[in-house]
């Protein structure tokens, strides 16, 4: 079963970054999270303050993505009204050669009179 110091040291980047986070040895935090050894008041304390730094950096970076959405949002709404505006133009001229055509109706000869 994993430890809760698994998690911490996965999301640290691994052992050996998380043993360079706490100057420390990889022996020795591999140590620590089996349980071999306890782990000291110094070392429990870095180790929840680098917790706390990095749920404060995940806490930022969900803002900014969601920053990030909310523009990319903006942004491809822009293009599609963008390109929306230029379809529409051009059907708009469309149906309106339509309807100017239309009221020009069908050619009148010899004056409306009947044939002959």
């Amino acid at each position: 079963m994993p430890s809760r110091l698994d998690a911490l040291i996965r999301a640290l980047g691994g052992t050996a970054a998380a043993a360079r986070y706490m100057s420390c040895d990889r022996s020795t935090l591999n140590r620590w999270r089996t349980g071999a050894r306890p782990i000291p008041a110094w070392a429990a304390t870095r180790l929840r303050d680098l917790a706390t730094e990095l749920s404060q950096e995940m806490i930022r970076l969900a803002f900014d993505l969601k920053t990030d959405i909310h523009e990319g949002e903006k942004r491809a709404a822009r293009g599609r009204a963008a390109r929306a505006a230029v379809f529409y133009r051009a059907a708009r001229a469309r149906r309106e050669q339509r309807i100017k055509n239309f009221r020009v109706g069908p050619q009148v000869v010899n004056g409306g009179q009947g044939g002959s």
